[in-house]
């Protein structure tokens, strides 16, 4: 008899368990469904968060070919070294720097997160 019990015990266990892992992935699809989120969402988004990157690294590249421009006209003018408009220029050209910097860190977090 108490093997009978202990067998009932375990069918309604692993039942429980199971319908209850069942309950909690349908909920979790659910969840996911009355948000909005699919996979193709999340794909276009990835896609839409490169295109972006892409579009602001290309930007990045127009500044700081515009910013050296800049400065090499100011120092073959000679208008002195160490003004304050070669200061300028030389810290926004390393805030590009930087910033490519940044980035290039985004996209490795950013695939990262894809690849999880």
């Amino acid at each position: 008899m108490t093997v009978f019990v202990e067998r009932a015990l375990k069918s309604k266990l692993t039942v429980g368990i199971s319908s209850g892992v069942v309950s909690a992935l349908l909920t979790v699809f659910i969840i996911l469904m009355s948000t909005g989120v699919t996979i193709g969402g999340i794909i276009e988004r990835s896609e839409n968060n490169e295109n972006a990157i892409h579009n602001l690294e290309k930007r990045l590249d127009t500044l700081e070919g515009d910013l050296k421009t800049q400065l090499d006209t100011y120092l073959d003018n000679e208008y002195g070294e160490n003004s304050e408009r070669e200061t300028q220029l030389k810290v926004a050209l390393e805030q590009t720097h930087i910033n490519k910097l940044q980035i290039h860190e985004l996209r490795l977090l950013l695939s990262r997160i894809s690849y999880q």
